[in-house]
């Protein structure tokens, strides 16, 4: 064997290796937002998908303000953010589970919301073409804040758990979502996409 070969071999084999591992970090890469591939879901919410447009981000039960447990038959506040990136409005019609009775919306702080638990039906949620509509129950939100709240729990809701959500619209169809219940009442925070004019997030 002619003296010098086999280490050009292993120098071009380790330069292919390197190209190989810059294509791979490339691929998956792409497609991400510069400003968001670093950030991840918060650990506390669940985001979801359905049909082409909607996202339901950020998906949570508050944490149970006695620090124990939401009681049975209670009236729980979900925390969550609704982003429409289509062209055309969509409605939030129902949420259903076999772990709820009912459910309801308003434009109020949980303490004042009567939408849920009623026996009426409540009011489908508009979501305009390229909108974010959040909800929001903290005890601290400003009058006029969304809510959303599910009512008629049939078991105890504990810190840590978690129950299904079946999410109905009137257009994209539904989604089911493992939905948890906060471990405590402090500020979380998470990354919600926002709607785009291309109709995709971002």
């Amino acid at each position: 064997m002619i003296a010098g070969v086999k280490p050009r071999r292993a120098r071009r084999a380790g330069f292919a290796g390197l190209a190989t591992a810059a294509l791979l970090t490339a691929g998956c890469t792409a497609g991400q937002r510069a400003q968001t591939a670093g950030e991840q879901e918060t650990l506390d919410g669940t985001t979801v998908r359905v049909g082409q447009y909607i996202t339901v981000g950020g998906i949570s039960i508050d944490a149970p303000k006695n620090g124990t447990s939401w009681a049975k038959g209670s009236t729980v506040p979900i925390t969550a953010v609704i982003v429409n990136s289509g062209r055309a409005g969509d409605k939030l019609t129902s949420i259903t589970s076999p772990s709820i009775t009912s459910w309801g919306a308003a434009n109020t702080v949980f303490q004042a919301n009567t939408a849920a638990g009623t026996g009426a039906a409540p009011d489908p949620v508009d979501l305009p073409a390229l909108s974010r509509v959040p909800f929001s129950a903290a005890s601290s939100a400003p009058s006029g804040t969304r809510v959303l709240v599910v009512s008629g729990i049939k078991a105890p809701l504990y810190p840590g758990s978690s129950i299904p959500l079946t999410f109905t619209f009137a257009t994209a169809g539904q989604v089911t979502a493992q939905v948890p219940v906060h471990l405590s009442s402090s500020p979380h925070t998470s990354v919600i996409p926002g709607p785009s004019a291309t109709g995709q997030e971002g």
